[in-house]
């Protein structure tokens, strides 16, 4: 069902942005678009906030009568150290802006659409973090 694919287009999506990636920290050295939450050696350092993580991709079948397809539910979660919400929710926006109804490029797959379904913000229980959570559909044919 190619979520890998579905991870680096998302992934390609994001990272190719100037004004997203200038929103997010530059303390990693890399882009800070990650696939999991990063460890660091001290990870109270608000330097190396905020960034982005898309952690879950669960796909589906979704076939028709002439193709294999697949909807992939991606997770893009946002984290922020800022004193209020606000960062987090600009940079989710930022986020839904770049993928919502937008076309993508899913290496071995032609790309149907995409959705934005959800998109929540939050108080990490560390009472410090604050996180904007996005859900995204995405239908695509595989060949």
């Amino acid at each position: 069902m190619k979520t890998d694919a579905l991870q680096a287009a998302i992934y390609s999506r994001l990272t190719g942005n100037s004004a997203l990636m200038a929103s997010l920290s530059t303390a990693w050295g890399v882009s800070a678009v990650f696939d999991h939450v990063p460890q660091v050696t001290d990870p109270e350092n608000v330097a190396y906030f905020p960034y982005i993580t898309i952690s879950d991709v669960t796909a589906s079948q979704w076939d028709t009568k002439g193709d294999n397809g697949a909807t992939g539910v991606v997770q893009i979660d946002v984290w922020s150290r800022a004193r209020g919400m606000l960062q987090a929710r600009q940079i989710a926006s930022a986020v839904y802006a770049l993928l919502h109804y937008q076309p993508l490029t899913i290496t071995g797959a032609d790309h149907i659409w995409t959705d934005v379904e959800t998109v929540e913000s939050f108080l990490d229980p560390d009472s410090i973090t604050r996180r904007a959570m996005l859900t995204v559909r995405v239908a695509y044919d595989n060949f």
